[in-house]
């Protein structure tokens, strides 16, 4: 995709990552090439290279690729081209006529050029969110329940005698605990009624909820739902162990599970720690166990079952499949396979 390349025998590449962008420049006696610069995006690199040289003028892989453009004029040929929407690539090779010795100079020399020139015109530009017509929502429920799964699947792999105390299951349990917030978060986004969603104000009151306000007033202001979340169902018993929980390890409340007691009889003095059972009755939050973890995660489970039962039908098979991607779609406020239908193309 890239241009021709020069023939160059025991090519050496070594990768460097640049702090202040996140770029990764790889750099040859061959080539240099810079892989994802996250501080320009590439809607404001394809409008510079589109003032400057006009419409894309390279062919380019349609599976990965909206445009491409070659740049020729220099002692180096540069090919820019778009990665699968969220970021691009640039290339620098340098001229066939470039004597061997210095290639490495003239790379640097063309790439540093261009580059300057590149951010200088993406400077002046300015990009407006209002007019959007498409909207990815990053799917914080997968993100962090994926995180327990993984912290749970290293655990297992423990040798017994390793677990006790050990963070990873803290870190499960945690990532499974906050999975569940972000589950009551996404259902609002995704589908809040129009005429709640055009109104800021109240927008902002209600993802200022607790969890269970949420969960009360959820098919008041969302159109997903064909009967109320019903508070005598397990889901809410789930969430109310959750939320405790959650409460106790955000707020790191003094809690009676995180007391020991010294009891004096008959003149001796007797230690007495607290009952000991699963997290959603008596439980040291600071000592969670994989026991506990296993309860967290089903509990999760049990609260996207019941919000799930209560939508309309064609909801039901809906919001499951938009839990399952990295980032949920929206078209015109509402949900959409956009972005499952752009991954799968390319």
């Amino acid at each position: 995709m890239a241009g021709t390349e020069p023939d160059i025998e025991d090519e050496v590449e070594r990768d460097e990552v640049d702090e202040k962008t996140g770029a990764i420049w790889r750099t040859s006696n061959k080539r240099k090439a810079m892989f994802a610069p996250l501080d320009v995006p590439p809607l404001l690199v394809y409008r510079a290279l589109k003032g400057k040289y006009g419409p894309p003028n390279s062919g380019f892989d349609e599976t990965k690729s909206q445009w491409s453009y070659k740049i020729t004029g220099l002692r180096s040929t540069i090919d820019v081209w778009d990665y699968k929407m969220f970021s691009w690539i640039m290339i620098i090779s340098p001229d066939p006529s470039v004597k061997r010795e210095d290639r490495r100079r003239v790379l640097e020399q063309d790439w540093a050029e261009f580059l300057l020139w590149l951010r200088e015109a993406c400077q002046k530009l300015k990009i407006s969110r209002d007019n959007y017509k498409h909207l990815f929502i990053l799917n914080g429920f997968k993100q962090l329940y994926s995180n327990g799964d993984y912290f749970m699947k290293c655990c297992k792999e423990l040798d017994p005698e390793n677990l006790e105390g050990n963070p990873m299951i803290w870190a499960a349990g945690v990532s499974y605990l906050l999975s569940a917030e972000a589950l009551l978060n996404l259902t609002f986004e995704v589908y809040l009624m129009d005429e709640v969603r055009n109104n800021k104000d109240m927008v902002t009151r209600i993802m200022m909820f607790s969890m269970f306000e949420k969960w009360a007033f959820a098919a008041s202001v969302c159109d997903c739902f064909a009967t109320q979340l019903d508070k005598s169902s397990k889901g809410y018993e789930a969430l109310q162990r959750l939320v405790t929980l959650r409460n106790n390890l955000a707020h790191s409340n003094i809690s009676r599970e995180i007391k020991t007691y010294v009891i004096e009889e008959d003149k001796m003095e007797f230690v007495v720690s607290p009952d000991f059972q699963l997290y959603h009755e008596v439980m040291d939050p600071h000592s969670i166990t994989l026991a506990d973890v296993e309860q967290i995660k089903r509990d999760v489970d049990l609260v996207t079952e019941s919000i799930v039962k209560a939508m309309k039908p064609r909801f039901r098979k809906q919001f499951p499949r938009l839990l399952q991607g990295d980032r949920v779609g929206i078209h015109k406020g509402k949900p959409s396979d956009l972005m499952d239908r752009w991954i799968d193309q390319r």
